[in-house]
C-alpha cells in the first residue's frame, strides 16, 4: 500500500514543493532561483592536455552567463 512503512506506520506529505536553489551571478550580481530542469550539462576542455570535463551549468537570466553548479 502506498505510504505504508515496514513497521506499519504511514508517511504523510506535510507540504508539497519543488526544490528550488539560488545562485548569484558573478558577472552582473543577479540573484536568481532555479530548479533541476534549468540545469544542463556542458563539456569543457581543461588544461594543456585537453582534458574534457562534463560540468553542470545554469544560465543567468539577466546577462546569459553560464554558471557552473557545484
Amino acid at each position: 500500500m502506498r505510504g505504508e512503512l515496514e513497521g506499519g506506520g504511514m508517511i504523510k506529505v506535510l507540504a508539497h514543493g519543488n526544490q528550488h536553489l539560488q545562485e548569484v551571478c558573478p558577472k552582473c550580481g543577479c540573484l536568481f532561483e532555479y530548479s533541476a530542469e534549468d540545469v544542463y550539462e556542458k563539456k569543457i576542455t581543461v588544461g594543456l592536455i585537453a582534458w574534457d570535463v562534463i560540468t553542470k551549468v545554469v544560465k543567468c537570466p539577466e546577462c546569459g552567463l553560464e554558471i557552473t553548479i557545484r
